[in-house]
């Protein structure tokens, strides 16, 4: 399977990632916790350097990621999701 790495973040960008160590993971929507009193400007996802659509849906402090299709990440595959902050 794989595991979520916990998001290292500066003032201005919070990065989460998804790292799959076997097997297959599907995912079509991926939600995060932002920081208190924060809001997203924007984010940015990636699959092992390659950049893929999404759309971001924020509700409090949780920030659902949505792909317009699944996505299917392999052994080795890294999701990176770079989220820009406003505080």
């Amino acid at each position: 399977m794989g595991n979520a790495d916990p998001a290292a973040q500066d003032n201005a960008t919070q990065t989460n990632s998804v790292a799959v160590k076997w097997g297959r993971v599907k995912v079509k929507t991926l939600a995060v916790q932002l920081p208190d009193r924060t809001t997203a400007r924007g984010a940015v996802v990636a699959v092992s350097g390659h950049t893929l659509d999404s759309r971001a849906q924020q509700d409090g402090l949780r920030l659902r990621i949505i792909m317009p299709e699944t996505v299917e990440l392999g052994a080795a595959d890294v999701m990176l999701v770079k989220i820009q902050l406003n505080s």
